[in-house]
Parts: C-alpha cells; structure tokens; sequence
C-alpha cells in the first residue's frame, strides 16, 4: 500500500510540476553562472545608466565585449529543455554542459555573427539619435533587429538538437521565422514582456527568464521542427543501409 501510494506521488501532477520548476530554475541559474562575467557587466550598466556615470556608447561596448561566450549557454539551456519537452530523464548540470561542449564551436560563431547585427544596428541607432539624422532608418532599423531576434529563436534550439552546417542552420531559422508567423510573434511578445519585467526586477527575475523563456521556446518549437526531425531519420537510415554508420 505505502509503495502505490508513493508510485502515485512519484506520477502524480504535483509532482511533475514541481520537477518542472526545479529543472527551470537550475536551468536558469547554470545560465547567470557561466555568464557571470555579462550579468556582473549588465548590472554595472545599468547602475551607470541610470546614474549617468559612463557614456551609453562605452557601455553597450562593454556589454557586447562581455557577452561574447554566452553563445555556449544558449545550446546547453536548450539541452535541458528538449528533454523536458520530450519527457526525458533529466540530469540538469550534466545536461547543461554537454550541451554547452558539445556544440561550443558552431554555437560561439553564431553568436557572434548575431552580436556583430545588434552591435552594428546599436551603433547606427545611437548615430542616428546623436546627430538627428535620417530619423526615417529608425524603423527599418528596429524591423531588422526585431526579424533577426526572431530568427535567433530558432537558432540555438537547432544547433542544440542537429547536426547541420552554420549556413543551414540560419537559412532555417530564417524559414522558419517567416513560415511559422504566430508562433514567431508569440515567442517575441514573450520576450519582450521578460525583458521588461526584468529592467522592473532584474535580480529576482534573472533567476526565471533564462529557463522560462528557453522551455517555452522549446515548447513551440517542438512540432515546428518535426519534418528537420523526419529528414535526418531518412538521413540516418541511408547512411545504415549504404554502411556508412
């Protein structure tokens, strides 16, 4: 009788869901750990913001400078989520930095292409409000950062999960962004609402975000990538049928 009703426990939903908060909230902190160096660097930018202590150009100079290995942490948070997603055994720190090694090369270099887009976006808006001129590029400038945002979401959930080239792996997250159109808006009101909540809260939310947003990402894009799933099955079953594997 006490083994059933543990078993029940164990299966139970309140079970489940406190699993659920768990591996989010380890997620999240194995993220603000291994970027230590950026959320130290995001804190004093926003203090010297604020307090105008530093000039805005220098500080969003820091801010991508620091944010350069955070690429890797992107892979390893996403490790995690697809074996939530999947209902998988999950071992969150052991996940994590397979995820984070594993893919640390083609992880880093997408990062950094993405960081080079904001930077140079960042670098053109601040020109532009500076010497109020062509104010008019304000909003192309925004829809192109806003369309390559969209794509990131995409872009680490795929390097996470797939064995692909670089060129690949953003040709389909720019295929994506456009073809799954609802599913791109929701991920990006999402992101939006964490990012505010987050200037509102920022040390009680740091610990929420990372996981939260990395699972619901996940979540949706789960069934978005069934036909790259059902491709590298069919890729696999040639490969063992011509005895390559």
């Amino acid at each position: 009788m006490k083994n059933k009703d543990n078993k029940e426990f164990v299966d139970g939903k309140m079970y489940t869901f406190v699993n659920y908060v768990y591996w989010i909230l380890a997620s999240s902190v194995l993220f603000v750990v291994s970027n230590i160096v950026f959320v130290f660097a995001l804190y004093v930018a926003l203090y010297a913001n604020r307090n105008q202590v530093l000039p805005t150009y220098l500080l969003l100079t820091m801010l991508v400078i620091c944010a350069i290995p955070m690429g890797p942490s992107f892979t390893g948070l996403n490790s995690i989520m697809k074996k939530i997603v999947h209902h998988s055994d999950v071992a969150v720190v052991k996940d994590f930095f397979k995820g984070y090694t594993k893919n640390f090369k083609q992880a880093t270099l997408a990062w950094v292409i993405i960081l080079f887009f904001i930077a140079l976006f960042s670098l053109n808006y601040y020109i532009i409000i500076k010497m109020e001129f062509a104010t008019f590029l304000i909003l192309p400038l925004f829809l192109f950062i806003a369309f390559l945002i969209c794509s990131s979401f995409y872009i680490f959930p795929l390097i996470s999960q797939y064995y692909m080239s670089l060129k690949d792996i953003f040709r389909l997250s720019l295929y994506f962004a456009l073809k799954e159109f609802k599913a791109t808006v929701s991920i990006l009101i999402v992101f939006v609402v964490a990012a505010y909540l987050f200037f509102l809260l920022p040390t009680v939310f740091i610990v929420i975000a990372p996981g939260g947003l990395a699972f619901f990402i996940m979540y949706l894009t789960n069934k978005i990538f069934a036909s790259v799933r059902a491709s590298h099955k069919e890729d696999n079953s040639i490969a063992e049928g011509s005895g390559i594997m």
